[in-house]
């Protein structure tokens, strides 16, 4: 069963991605790791466990995190409005009053706050910010489930105004050094280790080491909702550090009551189920096969974290799908299998 699944990655390499790589734990055990194809940028070569792949929207769970440990090391709440943060978001508060929304109604994709804008074609930086931060809402606060990039931004510029330092900083203090993810970070980083993701219209060029997401590149590279980078070993361990700290052994430095009403159901709406930070299992999540308490996230570029707290079982996939473009099909039925072969091999050991 390693080989099929061996032989499902390597089936994909030049055709879904150039490189794919994958880490499996299970019952506290690495059951699986294998690395495929190549960097895909001269001089191309091939991946290896260092080799870097930038986890797009994954960075939300890290900042979901690292705001969830610094919030309540202060004594806050979640419940509290994200004006008492930061007070530039009340700006333009029709239809909808701003001041209602909350830190929770943000870390569950519910705020009102719309999903994206291309803010990277005009604007750069502080305009950028300031332009997220006076957007209206679309719809009132807590009466539905739309995944919004704005509202990680949000989060991201939080974190910073509560610790006075930049987020690059707060995730390093706070998760990666803590954690001992030494391959994880904010880029740019040198081409030579990194797998390229897309050949970008608006840059002109394919984009290797620098970040894929174009309004987190034109705040800096560093942002709440995208902009880090890391392998699959790393993002596995950020994953086992979760399934650890429900089971009672706190890697996160978080109350266990948060751990689990992160990974529990604050909100469903039609087909989506969000804990704090996390997508939760549904019928037509990539890990459907998974169990049904599975919490996880994805990103855009082609890589993935699922964690399935019934099986003890951790999979970080990660891919640059976007290198062959930005059709989503081949990426999700790509996911569906090889999560449930992993599932498979899981109930045969």
């Amino acid at each position: 069963m390693l080989a099929e699944i061996k032989e499902l990655m390597d089936s994909g390499v030049n055709s879904i991605y150039t490189a794919a790589g994958a880490v499996v734990y299970y019952q506290g055990d690495e059951i699986f790791e294998y690395y495929t194809g190549s960097t895909g940028h001269g001089p191309d070569k091939e991946i290896n466990e260092s080799t870097l792949f930038d986890i797009a929207s994954i960075t939300k769970v890290f900042t979901a995190t690292a705001f969830l440990k610094v919030f309540y090391s202060r004594g806050y709440s979640i419940e509290m409005p994200v004006v008492s943060i930061v007070p530039e978001f009340s700006q333009n508060s029709e239809p909808y009053d701003k001041s209602v929304v909350t830190f929770k109604h943000i870390l569950t994709h519910s705020s009102g706050l719309p999903s994206w804008k291309p803010y990277y074609e005009k604007l750069k930086g502080d305009e950028i910010k300031k332009a997220v931060l006076s957007e209206s809402l679309i719809y009132p606060p807590g009466s539905k489930v739309l995944y919004s990039d704005l509202g990680f931004m949000i989060l991201g510029w939080a974190l910073e105004r509560i610790t006075g330092k930049k987020l690059d900083e707060v995730i390093k203090i706070h998760l990666t050094e803590p954690l001992g993810l030494k391959n994880t970070g904010y880029g740019p980083f040198p081409c030579e280790n990194t797998v390229a993701t897309e050949l970008c219209n608006w840059r002109k060029r394919r984009i290797c080491g620098e970040v894929h997401d174009e309004n987190a590149f034109a705040l800096g590279g560093i942002a709440g909702h995208a902009g880090l980078f890391s392998t699959p070993r790393d993002v596995a361990d950020f994953g086992l550090a979760w399934l650890d700290s429900i089971y009672g052994v706190n890697h996160l430095g978080l109350p266990r009551r948060i751990v689990i009403d992160a990974v529990s159901p604050q909100i469903e709406f039609q087909n989506q189920r969000r804990g704090l930070g996390w997508a939760l299992w549904t019928p037509s999540s990539p890990a459907r096969y998974l169990g049904k308490n599975t919490f996880g996230h994805t990103g855009f570029t082609g890589t993935s974290l699922f964690v399935d707290p019934d099986r003890k079982l951790v999979v970080s996939l990660m891919t640059n799908r976007v290198y062959f473009g930005r059709n989503p099909a081949p990426i999700l039925l790509f996911r569906i299998k090889f999560h449930r072969k992993i599932a498979e091999l899981t109930d045969s050991l």
